[in-house]
């Protein structure tokens, strides 16, 4: 009976750690972009700037390097592990941020834990990025605003 006893413990407390391993799954691969299905969950800073030239003033994440392992990344494929949000929207009231920030700073950013799914990572030569559909976050950091890049 210990033995039973045991063995469904042991099940209960590697059931979470299975369900987190699943992750992402490559679906396809067109366009310039791998496609997952699957979701993970990571820790890391969210970003709007809105001086951005390329990204606008896109929210995006950037993933500690404790989790950075669950982006998926081709061979070869050294870039760091970020990704914009595919549900802006959703990400602004997440995150509670304005439409613009304090004067003389150009964005925000703070901490989160975020669980996100729908995953396409942006293989192409030109510039592109990752996107990601926000599904929840947690532990959420009040934004703090950014000062403007003032170059070299």
């Amino acid at each position: 009976m210990q033995a039973i006893n045991k063995i469904l413990f042991t099940a209960v407390l590697a059931l979470p750690l299975l369900a987190s391993a699943q992750g992402l799954k490559l679906q396809k691969s067109a366009d310039d972009a791998d496609y997952y299905d699957g979701q993970i969950t990571v820790r890391g800073q969210y970003t709007r700037s809105f001086d951005d030239e390329v990204l606008g003033n896109a929210i995006c994440f950037n993933v500690d390097d404790a989790d950075a392992a669950l982006i998926p990344r081709r061979g070869g494929d050294a870039r760091s592990a970020w990704f914009c949000f595919s549900n802006q929207d959703t990400a602004v009231n997440t995150f509670k941020l304005g439409n613009k920030p304090p004067r003389g700073y150009c964005g925000h950013q703070g901490r989160a834990t975020v669980t996100v799914n729908q995953y396409v990572v942006y293989t192409g030569e030109s510039e592109g990025t990752d996107v990601a559909k926000l599904v929840s976050a947690r532990g959420i950091s009040k934004a703090q605003p950014v000062r403007c890049y003032q170059g070299e």
